[in-house]
C-alpha cells in the first residue's frame, strides 16, 4: 500500500561561517549607507531610522525584534548545544516614581529554546502615570540572536496610582548563534531594561521623558560616535503594524515525552495501593506512545498540521476549542459553566443605601446604571485605541477577546450550540441593553439619554396583580430541554422571536434584582450572602438570562456582581473590564442630584425604551414551573463559599522566598487536597495562551511527580524539615516548568484533544495510547483551579466543580492576601468546602513554617516565572 505520510519537512541546513561574515558585512553596508544619507540631508529620520536599523541588524546590543525569526521551525531548541544564562536586568529614571525589579535573576536556555519571564512593576506615587521602557542586551554581539516574541518595551504602560503589574517577556536565543564564530565562548548574557516616564512629542507620540544621553546609553547606543541626537529627530515613520504569532501544532514527539511524564506520579500511586509495578506500568505506557509516534498518531498529526495551514487564524480556536470545550456540553450553564465575580462596595455610596433594602431602591438603580456607563467607557476607549491600542499585543489580544463579550449570545441548538452573530454597528439593537427587574425584561439605549420608567412599570405591574413568567430560567435549564423551549417560544408569535433577537443582540445585561433571603451585613456571612447572591438563588434565578457573555447584577442594598457564559471569552477580560468600572465609584456630578429622586408616582412616557414580553402558553408555563424545580435543585446542591488568607500574599512569596506565587498556590493545593481525602488526583490549572493569535488557554498539570514527593514528605512525620524543603524546591521548579510550557504553546492538553479529533475511527483507526483507561484518568481534574488577578477590588469570584466529587476553585492573589472562592456538591460525601478551607489554612501555614525554619534554594528556584492563569 502506497504510504500516505506527507514529505518530512527537510530542517534548514546550518549556515556557514562565511555566510555568517558576508551577511554582517551586508550590515556594515547597510550602516555605513545609513550614515552617508544622513549627512546628505536625510536627518530628520536619523534617530527612528537608526533605531530600527539597530534592530533589524542588532547593532549596538539591540536585540532583533523582526518577524522572519519566529517561524516554528527555528523555535526548536538545540539538544546538544550548552546552555547560555540569561541575566535579568531592571533600572528606571530617578523621575519616576516605580519600582521596577526582574522576577528572576536569570534562566538558562539552550539555543532555539523559548522562554518566559517576567518583571514587576509598581506605581508608588498616588497619580497614574504612564511609562515606557527602553532595552539592550550585552554583549552587543550576540544582539541579532537575542529575539522577542513578546515584550512590553516600546510600548504605552499606564499604572493607576499604586497599581502593581506583572510584564512577561517571552524570548529566544536563535540558533544561529551557534554559527558565529564570535560567540562561541559566550556563556552569560545580561538583558537590561529601563523604564522612564512618558511624554508627547510634537508629533504626539511617546517617547520617555529624559536627557538624550541617558535614553541613548539605556539603548546600547552611547558609546557609538553615530548615535542620534534628539535634536535631529522632526520626523517619525509610521509604525509597522504589530501582529500576534499563530498557535504552534507542538511536535509529536516531545507531547507524548511530556505526557508521559505526567503519568509517573499516577503510576507511583497505583503501585502503593497494589497495582502493577511502576517500570512494567510506565514500559507499556511508553510502548504505545511509540506505536502511535510510528503508526496512526504520524496520521493524526499531519491531519493536525494540514488544518493549521488551512485555518486563517489558530488551528484550535479556528476549528473545534469552542465547541469541544463549551458547546456540546448539555449541562445547564448554571453554576455548572457560568463564571461569576462579587464586587467590593462602592465607598461613594452612602451607608444609609447599603443597609437591608426591600424593592427596587433608587441607589440600586443608579449603580447598576453607572456600572453600565463604566463598562461601556472601557468598550469605548478600546475600541477608539485610547486604552490598550493595537500598537500593544495586550491591546491586540484584549480587542480580539472584548469583541466576544457584547452583542452576542449562546444559542441552544440540538447537541451542541452556537454563537449568534453580532449585529451591525448601524443597527440599533446594538446600542441597547436589556435589563431585568422582577423577571420582566425591558430594552434601553445607552448611548443617548434613556427613560428610567422602567423601574416605575414594573411597580406599577406588581402592585397591580402581575406576575411575570419566569423565562429567564428557562435558560438556566439543561441544554436540549432550553432548546425545545426556545424553539416552542420563537415559534409561538413574531413577537418572541424579536424579544429574542433583542437580547441577543444587546450590549450586555443588567439585572435589578429583589432582596437576598440571606442578606448579612458583616463578617464571613456577608462575603457569602453577597457571593451567592451572585452566583444565583431561589429567588432570583429567573431574573437573568445565562446565555450572554456578561450580566451586570445588583441588589437593593447596592451590592454588586457580574456573571456570564464562559464559551465566548475567557473570565479574565471581563475581569479587568470589571476592575476598570470599579476604579472610579459613583461620580454624583453624572447625575442631575447627589441623591437619587424617589421613583415616580405616575407612569412615564415609553420614549427611549421598551418592554420586551414573551407571549407564552399552557406549556411555557408549565415548563417554566418545572424549569425552577430543577434549578432550585442545582442551586441547593452547590456548597459555594468565599475565604480570605490574610496572613500573608504573593508580596512575602516573592520578596522573602524568591518564589512563584502561582506555583507556591498550586503545591499548596496538592497538600490541602491530600489532608481533606488521603488520596492523590489529576489537578487543571488554566493557563492563558494569549501571547498567541486569538489564543485561549492551555492546562497546566499540577500533580506531578515531584509534587507528589513534596505531599508525602510533609504527612510523614518522620522526615526532616529540610528534605522537605528540598522536595518543595524541586515541585514549585517542575511547575514553573510546566507554565513555560503551556503558555508558549508546548503544553500537552490541547495538542493530544487535536489529535484524538483527527483519529477516524470509521475508518477503523484505533490507538492502545488513546484508549488507556489512565488517558481520562489522568483528565479527570476533580480538583479544577484557576486564577485571575490580585483582585483588589474584587470580593471572590468563583465557578462550578467539574465533577459531582470534585472542587472548582478561584483565587485572586494579592500582595497581601489570597482570596479562594470554593464551590462543591452538597450531594458529595467526599467533599466539604469548609473542610477544604480549613485545609487551604493548614496548609498555607505550614508552608511558611517550613520555609522560615530551613534554607531555600533561591538561586536555582529565581528563574521561576510568576505566572498568573485565568478562567
Amino acid at each position: 500500500m502506497a504510504s500516505t505520510e506527507a514529505p518530512k519537512p527537510r530542517s534548514p541546513p546550518r549556515r556557514r561561517a562565511s555566510d555568517v561574515y558576508r551577511e554582517r558585512n551586508r550590515n556594515l553596508l547597510m550602516y555605513s549607507s545609513a550614515v552617508i544619507i544622513a549627512t546628505l540631508g536625510v536627518t530628520y529620520a536619523a534617530v527612528p531610522l537608526y533605531r530600527m536599523f539597530c534592530a533589524a541588524t542588532g547593532f549596538a546590543g539591540t536585540p532583533n525584534v523582526g518577524t522572519g525569526r519566529f517561524e516554528a521551525e527555528r523555535l526548536v531548541p538545540v539538544e546538544n548545544a550548552h546552555r547560555i544564562k540569561v541575566h535579568f536586568n531592571a533600572d528606571r529614571s530617578e523621575s519616576l516614581p516605580w519600582s521596577f525589579t526582574p522576577q528572576q535573576r536569570f534562566v538558562t536556555v539552550l539555543p532555539g529554546e523559548t522562554s518566559l519571564a517576567f518583571y514587576t512593576a509598581k506605581n508608588n506615587s498616588k497619580k497614574d502615570i504612564i511609562g515606557i521602557a527602553t532595552y539592550n542586551v550585552t554583549p552587543d554581539r550576540v544582539a541579532p540572536y537575542f529575539s522577542k516574541v513578546e515584550c512590553f518595551c516600546f510600548e504605552e504602560q499606564k499604572l493607576l496610582a499604586g497599581e502593581e503589574v506583572d510584564m512577561p517577556l517571552l524570548f529566544f536565543i536563535d540558533k544561529d548563534i551557534l554559527d558565529d564564530p564570535a560567540c562561541r565562548n559566550i556563556d552569560d548574557i545580561v538583558l537590561s531594561y529601563t523604564f522612564f516616564r512618558a511624554r508627547r512629542n510634537q508629533k504626539g507620540q511617546l517617547e520617555p521623558d529624559a536627557a538624550e544621553d541617558e535614553v541613548q546609553n539605556s539603548l546600547g547606543f552611547g558609546g557609538y560616535e553615530h548615535a542620534p541626537k534628539a535634536e535631529s529627530s522632526t520626523a517619525t515613520p509610521k509604525p509597522k503594524p504589530l501582529s500576534l504569532p499563530r498557535l504552534p501544532v507542538p511536535e509529536l514527539r516531545k507531547t507524548l515525552d511530556r505526557y508521559l511524564r505526567s503519568l509517573e506520579p499516577f503510576l507511583l500511586e497505583d503501585e502503593a495501593h497494589g497495582g502493577l509495578p511502576f517500570n512494567t506500568a510506565y514500559s507499556l505506557r511508553a510502548k504505545w506512545a511509540d506505536e502511535f509516534a510510528a503508526g496512526v498518531g504520524k496520521l493524526c498529526q499531519d491531519r493536525l498540521l494540514a488544518l493549521d495551514r488551512a485555518s486563517p487564524n489558530n488551528w484550535l480556536d479556528d476549528n473545534f476549542w469552542a465547541n469541544k470545550a463549551y458547546l456540546e456540553w448539555r449541562s445547564p450553564l448554571l453554576i455548572n459553566s457560568n463564571w461569576w465575580l462579587a464586587l467590593h462596595e462602592d465607598a461613594l455610596i452612602p451607608a444609609h443605601a447599603k443597609e437591608a433594602q426591600t424593592g427596587i431602591t433608587p441607589w440600586q438603580v443608579r449603580r447598576g446604571a453607572w456600572l453600565v456607563h463604566r463598562v461601556l467607557c472601557f468598550k469605548d476607549l478600546l475600541d477608539r485605541q485610547e486604552l490598550y491600542p493595537d500598537t500593544t499585543r495586550t491591546g491586540l489580544w484584549l480587542r480580539e477577546s472584548t469583541s466576544k463579550m457584547f452583542n452576542i449570545a449562546r444559542l441552544p441548538k440540538p447537541t451542541c450550540d452556537i454563537m449568534s452573530k453580532p449585529p451591525r454597528a448601524s443597527n440599533p439593537e446594538a446600542l441597547k441593553i436589556y435589563v431585568m427587574i422582577h423577571d420582566w425584561c425591558y430594552a434601553i439605549p445607552v448611548y443617548h439619554a434613556g427613560s428610567p420608567a422602567v423601574v416605575d412599570i414594573s411597580a406599577k405591574r406588581l402592585a397591580a396583580g402581575e406576575k411575570a413568567v419566569p423565562i429567564g430560567v428557562l435558560s438556566a435549564d439543561e441544554r436540549d430541554r432550553w432548546t425545545q423551549n426556545l424553539q416552542h417560544l420563537l415559534d409561538l408569535s413574531p413577537k418572541n422571536q424579536r424579544t429574542h433577537q433583542i437580547i441577543c443582540q444587546s450590549l450586555l445585561g443588567l439585572s435589578l434584582d429583589g432582596p437576598s433571603p440571606t442578606f448579612s451585613l458583616t463578617g464571613q456571612e456577608a462575603l457569602t450572602s453577597h457571593l451567592l447572591a451572585i452566583r444565583s438563588t431561589n429567588s432570583n434565578v429567573a431574573n437573568r438570562m445565562f446565555d450572554k457573555p456578561c450580566t451586570i447584577i445588583v441588589d437593593p442594598s447596592t451590592r454588586a456582581g457580574s456573571s456570564g457564559e464562559h464559551s465566548s471569552c475567557d473570565a479574565l477580560v471581563p475581569s479587568m473590564v470589571a476592575d476598570f468600572a470599579l476604579v472610579n465609584g459613583v461620580d454624583a456630578s453624572h447625575f442631575t442630584a447627589s441623591e437619587p429622586e424617589p421613583f415616580a408616582s405616575e407612569i412615564l412616557d415609553q420614549a427611549g425604551w421598551e418592554r420586551l414580553d414573551w407571549d407564552v402558553d399552557a406549556t411555557i408555563e408549565a415548563e417554566c414551573t418545572q424549569a425552577l424545580t430543577r434549578a432550585k435543585a442545582i442551586i441547593d446542591n452547590s456548597d459555594a463559599n468565599v475565604f480570605w488568607f490574610q496572613d500573608y500574599g504573593t508580596d512575602w512569596i516573592k520578596d522573602s522566598l524568591k518564589q512563584s506565587p502561582d506555583a507556591y498556590i498550586q503545591m499548596m493545593f496538592q497538600l490541602a487536597y491530600f489532608k481533606t481525602r488521603g488520596e492523590f488526583t489529576a489537578t487543571y490549572e488554566t493557563a492563558l495562551t494569549r501571547m498567541f493569535k486569538r489564543g485561549r488557554t492551555e492546562t497546566i498539570r499540577s500533580f506531578t511527580k515531584e509534587s507528589r514527593a513534596w505531599v508525602l514528605g510533609m504527612m510523614d512525620g518522620n522526615m526532616p524539615q529540610q528534605t522537605r524543603r528540598n522536595l518543595l524546591h524541586d515541585a514549585l521548579h517542575a511547575h514553573s516548568s510546566l507554565i513555560r510550557e503551556a503558555t508558549t504553546g508546548r503544553g500537552i492538553d490541547r495538542h493530544l484533544l487535536g489529535l484524538k479529533l483527527m483519529l477516524r475511527p470509521l475508518s477503523g483507526e484505533q490507538s492502545a495510547f488513546l484508549d488507556d483507561e489512565l488517558f481520562r484518568r489522568s483528565q479527570t481534574w476533580k480538583l479544577s483551579t484557576s486564577g485571575l488577578n490580585a483582585g483588589n477590588l474584587f470580593k471572590g469570584t468563583g465557578f462550578g466543580a467539574s465533577y459531582e466529587d470534585g472542587y472548582g476553585i478561584n483565587y485572586l492573589a494579592a500582595p497581601d492576601m489570597i482570596k479562594f472562592g470554593i464551590e462543591s456538591k452538597v450531594s458529595s460525601s467526599q467533599t466539604s468546602t469548609d473542610g477544604l478551607k480549613d485545609a487551604i489554612f493548614e496548609a498555607l501555614y505550614d508552608m511558611k513554617t517550613l520555609c522560615l525554619a530551613t534554607n531555600g534554594h533561591t538561586a536555582a528556584i529565581s528563574g521561576s516565572a510568576g505566572v498568573k492563569s485565568h478562567l
